[in-house]
């Protein structure tokens, strides 16, 4: 049986309204631990070697003040494993597109993404 360790996934998750960026609670508004390998464990110190997690500061979306306005939200500074090209959080659209779904498509456990043109917008 394979050696595993837990990873806590921190009471932050990352969410956009009307394509901005926010820090936010998970789904279901409560931390969750996941299983994770050894292997994997290995590999994302590896990464952060290679890749210094960077510190982004996001406004809070707080489901109780959804009244506010953005700028009027309390900024939250969350260091990220992982990030765009320009050193900024990644969407959330962006990340199930262009790194996620690709690789269940190749695979065929998910149908074949359809093309779109550069800079067209996903349905």
């Amino acid at each position: 049986m394979t050696r595993m360790s837990c990873l806590r996934r921190v009471a932050i998750g990352g969410c956009s309204t009307r394509t901005q960026l926010y820090f936010g609670p998970p789904k279901g508004g409560e931390e969750r631990d996941a299983p994770l390998p050894h292997a994997l464990a290995r590999r994302i110190r590896t990464h952060q070697e290679q890749f210094e997690p960077i510190e982004v500061a996001l406004p809070w979306l707080d489901p109780e003040e959804s009244d506010l306005a953005r700028e009027d939200t309390r900024k939250v500074t969350v260091r990220l494993p992982v990030y765009t090209g320009r050193r900024g959080a990644i969407n959330r659209a962006t990340w199930h597109t262009k790194a996620w779904k690709p690789a269940p498509a190749e695979g065929g456990v998910i149908p074949p993404l359809p093309g779109r043109q550069p800079g067209e917008k996903p349905p």
